[in-house]
């Protein structure tokens, strides 16, 4: 009489099936790795797509920001009787002019400062020679340099004659510049007249009633919430900016507008937009007046205005619910500006905005959505996990 194997025994016959068909978890572990592999492949490959073919890709970039903000303004208004034409074309036109009105503004301060960019630096080296000790390696490294180009050497004549300067090569790129704008402006005209046509072929295209509601409602709310908060933003900003170039005008400063505007369009970038131009005025506060004291007042307003906004007003008047987190701020910040250079830094939050909604609609993508958002108090997730026990 024979006794049946304890458990713990193998058994020869299971060992062997086992050895011929690899374990469930080593396949679904293998099906995980290979998802992994082809999605950085896709990343990569949309990246360098979008770096490579920056002159299709950033008008689009552009003027699908600018359709998400004005497209409720234009529903608005046709639902009042005001064809979406007639008010997407006020809407573009009244941009393009203020742009425009911008640029004439800006163009004389920018081109004194770009001409006075060698004084300011000769300044400044020369206000901070008690305290550039440690750099003074890296001052000789640079008379050297600059001995090597004053020599009689032809090759390096050369080379410093043919260089084109700053303005030389901003002439070179102004045809392609102002090809984008007007791409920019028409791309944004057609999307905002025809928004109302795009989501009635989504609707079409959809097979279910279900997922025709759905994409409607994902679609709205989308529009909706990146509008507000992208219009609130900018209206922000412009307070911001004329808070900080009344400020600087008060202390002193030199082009109060030039600061002003430039506090307004780095406040677009959370965190960091701030930390520049308190370094920049720092820079050229310590060239403009005579004591370090008195040039210690520039960078602290600055800091002051900007975190005031920063830290109450701002979250006061938008909430929590869509701040971002600071990392995932700073390398999309980091990845834009590295692919469409200024223009890509100062979309890259709005476009970090329109993912972070639709991420927050769509079930699948929900943990991505909580990746991409700030740090919450924890009074608000305890209420938010109350109210559905509350329901029931």
């Amino acid at each position: 009489m024979h006794n049946r194997p304890q458990s713990g025994v193998s058994d020869p016959v299971f060992s062997e099936r086992d050895r011929a068909d690899p374990p469930r978890q080593v396949v679904v572990q293998l099906a995980g790795s290979v998802r992994a592999c082809l999605f950085i492949i896709a990343a990569a490959a949309v990246l360098f797509g979008v770096y490579f073919g920056q002159g299709l890709f950033m008008p689009i970039a552009i003027a699908m920001v600018l359709s998400l903000t004005l497209s409720p303004i234009v529903r608005s208004a046709s639902r009042r009787g005001i064809p979406s034409g007639i008010t997407a074309s006020v809407l573009v036109f009244g941009l393009a002019i203020i742009a425009l009105v911008g640029s004439l503004t800006l163009t004389q301060p920018v081109m004194d400062w770009v001409d006075d960019a060698p004084r300011i630096g000769s300044e400044l080296r020369n206000r901070l020679e008690s305290i550039r000790g440690p750099m003074e390696a890296m001052n000789e490294a640079g008379e050297e340099v600059q001995k090597l180009a004053e020599s009689n050497d032809p090759s390096v004549q050369e080379v410093v004659v043919r260089q084109p300067g700053l303005l030389n090569r901003a002439a070179n790129h102004i045809a392609g510049f102002a090809a984008t704008i007007l791409v920019t402006f028409g791309l944004t005209l057609y999307m905002l007249a025809y928004s109302s046509l795009f989501y009635e072929k989504v609707v079409k295209i959809l097979p279910r009633l279900s997922d025709k509601k759905r994409a409607l409602r994902i679609a709205y709310d989308v529009e909706r919430i990146v509008s507000r908060y992208l219009l609130t933003v900018a209206a922000i900003n412009t307070c911001l900016g004329f808070a900080v170039g009344t400020a600087m005008w008060l202390i002193g400063m030199p082009s109060p507008v030039l600061w002003g505007i430039a506090a307004g369009l780095l406040n677009f970038l959370p965190y960091i937009g701030s930390a520049v131009g308190v370094l920049v005025s720092a820079a050229v506060a310590i060239v403009t007046f005579e004591s370090l004291a008195h040039a210690a007042i520039a960078p602290l307003v600055y800091l002051g205005i900007t975190a005031l906004e920063g830290n109450f007003i701002t979250p006061a008047i938008l909430g929590r619910r869509l701040e971002l987190n600071p990392v995932v701020i700073l390398l999309s910040v980091s990845l834009w500006g590295f692919v469409w250079g200024v223009v890509g830094v100062l979309i890259a939050v709005p476009l970090l905005v329109i993912l972070k909604v639709f991420c927050d609609h769509v079930e699948d993508l929900e943990g991505l959505g909580e990746f991409l958002a700030g740090t919450r108090r924890l009074e608000e997730e305890v209420d938010e996990a109350e109210e559905p026990e509350a329901a029931a």
